[in-house]
């Protein structure tokens, strides 16, 4: 019986551990929703340049540009957004609701897209 109650005790004693403090974020980095939103666009422009037959210069300047538009739309800095990316980099919980935020908006996005094309195509 003793050895139960010892077990049980112990078990109580490491679940009453030190617990994860919540990360706070910065004042002077942008939110996960900010994130989510400018990198979601990021990720588009980028996969359509790849699927696009372009030289490498001209290519380039292409996503310079759309770059440059998506910093403007959301009213942020291209300098803001990496340092707030490179924070994110150092919290992996952080990071990882990004990521997943990301591919869940894109995933929104493709199943929109693949509903008008079907819409599109029964119309015809």
């Amino acid at each position: 019986m003793s050895k139960y109650l010892f077990l049980a005790i112990f078990l109580l004693f490491i679940s009453c551990g030190k617990k994860e403090k919540p990360v706070v974020v910065p004042n002077d980095v942008l939110s996960i929703e900010q994130m989510i939103n400018i990198g979601t666009e990021i990720n588009i422009i980028k996969a359509a340049s790849e699927t696009r037959l372009s030289n490498g210069k001209r290519k380039q300047e292409n996503i310079d540009s759309y770059m440059k538009s998506i910093f403007k739309e959301n009213e942020v800095t291209q300098e803001l957004y990496s340092k707030s990316f490179d924070w994110y980099a150092t919290q992996p919980k952080m990071f990882s609701k990004v990521y997943n935020g990301i591919i869940e908006k894109l995933s929104q996005r493709e199943v929109e897209l693949l509903n008008k094309s079907a819409k599109r195509n029964r119309a015809k």
